[in-house]
């Protein structure tokens, strides 16, 4: 119903609208930032404030009242990343997912091999999540969105547990050992 325009006319008109001159406008900045400043960018969180300086250059731009009057960001968290911290704060940010990626893989295939099949499923989730953030970061501006981090930390949460070696002896901390769901006090 909502996809048909039954329920909100105006969303259906917004995603039946091809017109992509919004977000081609912003990649174009972001474009020209990144290739203007290649190993440090504008700064970071200066997106917004550098765009209109890079308005006025060779190249189509359609709507400048996104940059002037709306101050929008670039709705691509790659471009936006180089645009603001340059190569290195992209690769860094690939690499910190690429890492995330293999951690719940490698989660994945260790508790898949030690028949632990629901944290496996788990772990495929989890993995599944990041690679949809992953994809979703090239029309959205995500670098510091909750999800994103929270998503990967999970990833490398799970490989965490999955390595943990079961020699380790168990160190109890200040509130005791929960066993059998009773704190257990702690001896001198």
């Amino acid at each position: 119903v909502i996809a048909s325009g039954a329920a909100l006319p105006s969303a259906a008109s917004h995603l039946s609208d091809s017109n992509t001159s919004n977000r081609t406008t912003l990649w174009t900045l972001a474009w020209r930032m990144t290739t203007a400043n290649p190993f440090t960018g504008v700064g970071v969180g200066n997106y917004v404030t550098e765009s209109p300086r890079y308005l006025v250059q060779p190249g189509a731009i359609s709507r400048s009242d996104l940059v002037i009057d709306q101050r929008k960001v670039a709705h691509n968290t790659y471009l936006q990343l180089s645009a603001e911290g340059g190569a290195p704060a992209l690769v860094s940010f690939v690499a910190m997912l690429g890492i995330a990626g293999a951690c719940g893989i490698g989660a994945a295939r260790r508790f898949a091999r030690a028949g632990e099949h629901d944290m496996a499923f788990l772990a495929q989730a989890f993995v599944i999540g990041l690679a949809g953030i992953s994809v979703g970061a090239f029309f959205l501006t995500l670098e510091v969105n909750k999800q994103l981090w929270l998503v990967a930390a999970v990833c490398v949460g799970l490989y965490r547990i999955v390595t943990t070696p079961r020699s380790e002896p168990h160190v109890r901390g200040p509130l005791g050992n929960l066993s059998a769901g009773r704190l257990a006090e702690v001896g001198p």
